[in-house]
């Protein structure tokens, strides 16, 4: 998983441990190693796509290119964090 958030290609929002090894374990088999980042719930994955809370020294325009996103999450629902995603604009940078 990648240390450095600002740069995340691939973002898995999972809360369940042993669906989030089978999605790692087929990424690798896949040769798919780019940088990746894990969140636990709706709330922590709205916080990091919109550089809030703890995430919010990450740069916002540098969203991941692919989002992993589990329907069925505690505090927010996936279909929550995709009407969130929906409803604001992420302004992405240019050189990604």
């Amino acid at each position: 998983m990648s240390k450095d958030i600002s740069l995340v290609d691939l973002l898995i929002v999972e809360d369940n441990q042993y669906d989030l090894e089978i999605i790692l374990r087929s990424l690798e088999k896949s040769n798919i190693n780019k940088k990746i980042h894990v969140v636990k719930d709706g709330e922590e994955a709205i916080d990091f796509l919109f550089a809030k809370g703890v995430y919010s020294d990450r740069i916002e325009s540098n969203i991941p290119k692919v989002i992993f996103l589990d329907l069925n999450l505690p505090k927010i629902s996936g279909i929550e964090v995709l009407t969130e995603i929906r409803a604001t604009p992420i302004r992405r940078n240019p050189q990604n």
